[in-house]
C-alpha cells in the first residue's frame, strides 16, 4: 500500500494510519487538549512547511500565531526595524539593530518567501500602536 503523507498521518493510539480528512471527525484532541478540525491541521500543515526554514518557530499571542526567529524577535519585527533602517545587507542591518547576522538574515530570507504574511503583522501591528496612542491621549 502506498502511502502518500501529505493525505495520510500517524496518530498516537490508532490502529491505522488515518487520512487527514478524517481525523477531523473522530473528535480527537492534540496535546494541549484541543479538538483536532481541519483548520487545525492545515495551520499544522503550512506551519510544517514553513519551519523547513532553518531558524524559524511558530508563537501563539493574543494578536495570533507568527512566525518568529528561534530565540530571538518575531519576524514582523526585524523586518519593521529593516524598513525603518532603509534595508541593506545583512551584516550592516545587525549592526544598525543591535541584532546577530544570523537573526536578520534568518527573518529576510522567511520575508522573502513570504511577505504578504509578514506585512499584514506590520501593519496590524502600527494600526494597534496608532489606536493605542489615540486611546492614550483621550484619557
Amino acid at each position: 500500500m502506498n502511502i502518500d503523507p501529505a493525505r495520510y498521518v500517524y496518530v498516537p493510539g490508532a490502529s491505522e494510519v488515518l487520512d487527514i480528512d478524517d481525523i477531523a471527525t473522530l473528535g480527537l484532541h492534540d496535546l494541549n487538549g484541543d479538538l483536532i478540525t481541519e483548520e487545525s491541521l492545515a495551520r499544522e500543515a503550512d506551519e510544517a512547511e514553513r519551519q523547513q526554514m532553518p531558524g524559524i518557530v511558530f508563537r501563539d499571542g493574543p494578536a495570533g500565531r507568527r512566525a518568529g526567529v528561534a530565540g530571538s524577535l518575531d519576524v514582523w519585527e526585524v523586518v519593521q526595524s529593516a524598513r525603518q533602517a532603509g534595508f541593506g545587507d545583512p551584516a550592516s542591518l545587525a549592526v544598525a539593530l543591535g541584532l546577530p547576522v544570523r537573526v536578520v538574515a534568518i527573518a529576510l530570507d522567511y520575508y522573502a518567501r513570504f511577505p504578504d504574511e509578514i506585512d499584514e503583522w506590520i501593519v496590524d501591528s502600527e494600526q494597534a500602536a496608532e489606536e493605542a496612542h489615540t486611546a492614550w491621549q483621550q484619557s
